[in-house]
């Protein structure tokens, strides 16, 4: 099962794939309202994933399931 943590890049932020690695798989820009992966459509779930964080109150070292819920904390 994959998890998904987000943080803050230089120009946005970027929502990191990981499934039993300590390296991400994929690595997803994300601005405010718009996510630059494959999919090109305003409601794929690396946007869900980012919305949730920032709901959350934007805590670095959160993780998210597939489905936008918060599992863990690695800090």
């Amino acid at each position: 099962m994959a998890e998904y943590l987000v943080r803050r890049a230089k120009y946005g932020y970027e929502v990191a794939k990981f499934e039993e690695s300590n390296y991400p798989i994929d690595v997803y820009r994300v601005s405010g309202s718009r996510c630059y992966c494959p999919a090109r459509t305003r409601s794929c779930k690396h946007m869900k994933i980012f919305k949730a964080w920032e709901r959350n109150g934007s805590t670095p070292g959160d993780v998210y399931d597939e489905k936008g819920t918060l599992v863990n904390n690695i800090l």
